[in-house]
């Protein structure tokens, strides 16, 4: 289960868990090639978006990396 059935729940601390814990099952499932360091999720609730950032590495550069990504509401 990916994370579109989480993300028009209201953020609270435990939907932050919930939404790290399915971005690191995903990330595990679909790329074997990427080692996750660390995902931070954070909330900018005044322009309605929330911001991960995902710390990883790949097996072949044991350089660390980010991605940050914006998930906000569109219409």
């Amino acid at each position: 289960m990916g994370i579109r059935n989480v993300l028009f729940d209201n953020f609270s601390p435990a939907y932050a868990q919930v939404l790290k814990k399915r971005c690191m099952e995903q990330i595990d499932l679909y790329e074997p090639r990427a080692k996750l360091d660390a995902i931070d999720v954070k909330q900018t609730p005044d322009s309605n978006e929330l911001v991960l950032s995902v710390w990883f590495h790949t097996i072949s550069d044991p350089k660390p990396q980010v991605l940050d990504i914006a998930l906000e509401r569109t219409r």
